[in-house]
């Protein structure tokens, strides 16, 4: 019976500590503006003040998905992912301010915020 409540209990700690490392780190006041819905035909890249990240991408017949809390920041790049596994948002010009529109070249896009 013991063995069993020492099983239980290392799962539910297990279980704590990965719900823990789901949360996502809010966008710092230096990266507010990366916030919104960035959009370039075949692209949608959703960031939101709360530090979470929806990314589509279809490239030929390919489709790619993300979902998840942003986990860092590298320079101008964010890392987004649950644990060990997570992608990285290569982010070559931030979001700036141009010809109208809000801008920011990811992953050598250039997109648009709506």
């Amino acid at each position: 019976m013991r063995m069993k409540k020492n099983i239980a209990a290392f799962f539910f700690l297990v279980s704590v500590l990965f719900l823990f490392s789901c949360a996502g780190e809010p966008l710092p006041k230096s990266k507010r503006r990366y916030a919104g819905v960035w959009t370039a035909p075949g692209f949608f890249l959703s960031i939101s003040r709360e530090g979470y990240v929806d990314y589509k991408r279809v490239k030929g017949s390919g489709r790619v998905k993300v979902r998840g809390p942003i986990r860092r920041y590298e320079g101008n790049d964010l890392i987004v992912g649950i644990a060990f596994f997570t992608t990285r948002f290569r982010i070559s010009s931030p979001p700036r301010y141009s010809k109208g529109r809000w801008r920011m070249t990811v992953d050598g896009v250039e997109l648009t915020r709506k």
